[in-house]
């Protein structure tokens, strides 16, 4: 997993659990399949830009809060 992936990885679980969405929820929202959400939120779906500006407009936020560092802890 490249470390870009990591980060909208964790980017896009933690906005979800924010808004406390499950991935049904934003799956139908985003008009991204649940399938792909769960590949994507575990680091392993390698999502076009297109499927990130679906999951983006189906949290309700700005695209760029998707690849995000300043919110998440690197070990």
């Amino acid at each position: 997993m490249n470390s870009m992936n990591l980060i909208v990885a964790r980017n896009i679980k933690r906005l979800r659990e924010e808004k406390k969405l499950s991935m049904d929820e934003l799956a139908k929202l985003s008009g991204v399949s649940k399938s792909m959400l769960a590949l994507i939120e575990k680091g392993d779906g390698n999502p076009t830009l297109g499927i990130l500006w679906k999951i983006a407009n189906g949290l309700g936020v700005p695209f760029d809060e998707l690849t995000n560092t300043t919110d998440i802890p690197f070990s």
